[in-house]
């Protein structure tokens, strides 16, 4: 695996950037004194709200034939307590692929709507 990348926005069939939901951790666990604690490797989803089959078979592309792959990817990661402001990151994760029936509930007049490509062990790299 290498670490190139590859902006959405230079891929040769046109993709809208997706909407992205980070978070700083995998799992979220209360507490009995009522606080919330965080563990694992920080995720990060992608939303897709609209695309058709040809985007979709280039960023299938990034995972190949299975549901997941080691990838790198960039993405905006919020403020929190240590960074006030928003930033972008470049991480190794793996890209997990929506399943096939999954992407057939999403498919409506030759589109998919929706898609959230999940990206989970996000390494800061």
């Amino acid at each position: 695996m290498t670490s190139s990348t590859t902006n959405i926005e230079d891929l040769p069939t046109l993709v809208n950037p997706p909407r992205s939901q980070f978070a700083e951790a995998s799992i979220f666990n209360d507490k009995g004194d009522g606080q919330v604690s965080a563990h694992g490797y920080p995720v990060d989803v992608w939303i897709f709200d609209i695309l058709d089959e040809a985007m979709i078979n280039q960023l299938r592309t990034f995972v190949g034939s299975g549901q997941s792959a080691e990838v790198y990817m960039v993405t905006r990661v919020p403020p929190d307590a240590s960074n006030t402001t928003e930033r972008w990151v470049k991480y190794k994760a793996v890209m997990i692929w929506p399943s096939r029936d999954l992407m057939q509930k999403r498919r409506a007049g030759g589109r998919y709507l929706g898609v959230e490509i999940q990206f989970r062990r996000l390494e800061a790299v």
